[in-house]
């Protein structure tokens, strides 16, 4: 069964639809987010790639996860990377991204002084929190809320967050130390998952 004879035996729901899994996938009507939003952008590179169409529920988890970070915890705005293309399928820079189901976001980052720093692409952090120049930290207090944010949302199940295991520690300590409630502790030691790469 090829995908195109499936789409003519079966009626498409309303709205996106996300087909396959997030590395085998296809997106059909994706729904495209805006380069800026509500206390969220993409990076300039993004846009450029047309890589920010996404299914109706991942762009909903995005405009809501902002809002939460800007309501709740005052934070932002968020910054936010590959979702996929119009029709999913591969895209050079990731073996996922296919299904317009998962999404890069930015992790939170502070200078030398621990003032917020807007980055222009993402920032990989050695296991001392900062970046291979230096120059940045990890800032441990905002990526809190931001997971928080996502893992708050009641519309949208987060399943995972790729995130190296020397800072999901970092993150830990720093929920046990906000007294956040155990559940959500215990939910965010199971979605915080080490990248294979």
């Amino acid at each position: 069964m090829t995908p195109e004879r499936a789409r003519k035996i079966l009626k498409l729901p309303k709205g996106s639809v996300s087909s396959g899994s997030t590395s085998w996938g296809e997106l059909i009507r994706a729904r495209a987010l805006p380069p800026r939003g509500p206390n969220w952008r993409f990076f300039d590179h993004i846009r450029e790639r047309k890589t920010y169409f996404a299914t109706d529920d991942m762009a909903g988890l995005v405009a809501r996860t902002a809002k939460r970070l800007k309501d709740d915890f005052e934070v932002g705005p968020l910054q936010v990377g590959n979702i996929g293309y119009a029709d999913g399928g591969k895209i050079p820079w990731s073996v996922s991204h296919r299904a317009g189901r998962d999404i890069d976001l930015a992790m939170f980052t502070v200078d030398r002084r621990g003032r917020a720093v807007r980055l222009h692409d993402f920032v990989p952090f050695e296991r001392n929190g900062r970046s291979k120049d230096g120059r940045r930290r990890f800032d441990v207090r905002r990526n809190l809320a931001l997971l928080r944010a996502l893992l708050a949302d009641d519309q949208v199940h987060v399943q995972w967050v790729f995130v190296a295991d020397w800072l999901k520690k970092d993150l830990i300590k720093r929920a046990r130390k906000e007294k956040v409630p155990g559940e959500v502790i215990t939910r965010l030691e199971t979605v915080m998952r080490q990248p294979s790469d």
